[in-house]
């Protein structure tokens, strides 16, 4: 599981993936809720986002999930409302056009929104690992 979304694509690493046959699953599918294209507005906010969500008649959320999909990732976003839960399910009716693809690939900014995993050790979140 690896962060993939619209701002941080990681195709290199996604190549790789499947050079090795690893089905790459997506790590905060829809960019999370801290994540700022250095803009001021998340990914649900995103105009292209929001256009194409418009055209399909979805959330933006609903575009980047079948995104995800389309391109053949994994994807399993969190929420905790039933709505939520319920509207991430609906994204089988609908199918984004190449050029939406291509819109939608070119908002990558090759910037992280969540910790990098290099980063993650026992000093820098100060949990103890349980042995198995």
């Amino acid at each position: 599981m690896i962060e993939v979304h619209p701002y941080f694509r990681q195709k290199a690493l996604q190549r790789l993936n499947a050079q090795h046959g690893i089905l790459t699953q997506a790590w905060s599918p829809i960019g999370g809720i801290t994540f700022y294209r250095g803009n001021g507005r998340s990914t649900l906010e995103d105009p292209v986002l929001l256009d194409i969500a418009q055209t399909h008649g979805k959330s933006a959320a609903q575009v980047m999930l079948r995104w995800h999909l389309q391109e053949g990732r994994s994807v399993i976003p969190k929420s905790v409302k039933a709505e939520r839960i319920a509207e991430n399910f609906d994204v089988f009716d609908f199918t984004l056009t190449a050029e939406q693809v291509a819109m939608i690939d070119g908002l990558d900014t090759d910037k992280r929104s969540g910790p990098d995993p290099d980063s993650i050790t026992l000093q820098t979140y100060n949990k103890t690992i349980p042995e198995a």
